[in-house]
């Protein structure tokens, strides 16, 4: 059988010849059935507008939440935290100007 007396066959397409061939097959008769109950199938009602509505009631009261994104600010406050701990030694170690000097064999307490 050629491949092409299906699709013919579905067109009403074939020539006497070629339908008595394709009826002495093993697979006509499952193709008749096939071709009933295909005949028969209907695609189910679909109401677009009333899906539509639903839809549009459904997100009509949702808003969308708004989140701004800082990703400087953490950054800013750990530069500050670093900045202020600079700060903090270099006053520590230079302003403080005071020095104690003491002679051979001198001792000295400071308080």
């Amino acid at each position: 059988m050629e491949e092409n007396y299906l699709a013919k066959w579905l067109n009403n397409e074939l020539s006497p010849e070629e339908l008595k061939a394709f009826e002495q097959t093993e697979e006509y008769q499952s193709y008749v059935k096939l071709k009933a109950v295909s005949s028969r199938l209907q695609a189910p009602e679909f109401d677009m507008e009333g899906t539509f509505a639903q839809i549009k009631a459904k997100t009509a009261g949702d808003t969308a939440k708004v989140i701004a994104l800082k990703p400087y600010k953490s950054f800013l406050r750990i530069a500050a935290a670093i900045a202020l701990l600079m700060v903090g030694a270099f006053a520590y170690l230079n302003l403080s100007n005071e020095s104690v000097s003491t002679e051979i064999a001198e001792t000295t307490k400071l308080t």
